[in-house]
């Protein structure tokens, strides 16, 4: 049977609405098309205020749940609520293209209390939380491309061989030296204290 995304989100989609349908939830889809890793599609169940949106490629991958305009993931969501002990999705089995979709309703039936009928308070706990993961990220990407990462290893490696000299040199042109650890500044004072002294 040739690859279709579309086919597939349509048919899990039946699977969720059995939870999501007798909430008042409805199902479209918003986007379908070709990308680089093969045919996808997305899809959203919505109520109101309150979104599923889910992502479709070779298996149903991304799923995101939205109240106003927070929003968090499937992964966020379950750990901040506690349960991810008890989590099934994604589960990922090869051979059965719904039962992603069947996992994803069994844990619907234990978010119900924040998502569907609180006010989702917990929700908004785990954007916030994975909104703060994403900017230390982020900013963890920055500090590498700009070759911070390396130049601490390295003032590291001329510490521990008492060069301190390269220490200070390489501390000294951190682009972000705000981030360095406070094991770091210790190493740079006493680098610099050795030096004064020697």
């Amino acid at each position: 049977m040739p690859h279709d995304p579309e086919k597939r989100m349509r048919e899990g989609a039946k699977i969720l609405m059995q939870v999501l349908g007798p909430e008042g939830f409805s199902f479209r889809i918003v986007r379908t098309g070709p990308s680089s890793g093969g045919k996808y599609c997305q899809a959203e169940l919505s109520c109101g205020h309150r979104k599923i949106k889910l992502h479709y490629r070779w298996s149903l991958g991304l799923v995101r749940y939205c109240i106003g305009n927070q929003s968090t993931s499937h992964t966020a969501y379950v750990t901040a609520l506690g349960i991810e002990g008890d989590s099934q999705f994604p589960g990922f089995p090869e051979d059965d293209p719904m039962a992603a979709f069947r996992n994803l309703a069994c844990d619907l039936y234990l978010i119900v209390a924040d998502f569907l009928a609180g006010n989702g308070k917990v929700l908004a706990q785990a954007a916030a939380a994975e909104e703060n993961e994403n900017r230390i990220r982020q900013r963890q990407l920055l500090i590498q491309s700009v070759g911070d990462t390396r130049r601490r290893s390295k003032a590291r490696e001329a510490f521990r061989i008492k060069n301190y000299i390269a220490v200070v040199k390489l501390l000294e042109e951190l682009e972000y030296p705000d981030d360095m650890t406070p094991a770091e500044l210790k190493m740079l004072a006493i680098a610099r204290k050795r030096l004064h002294a020697g």
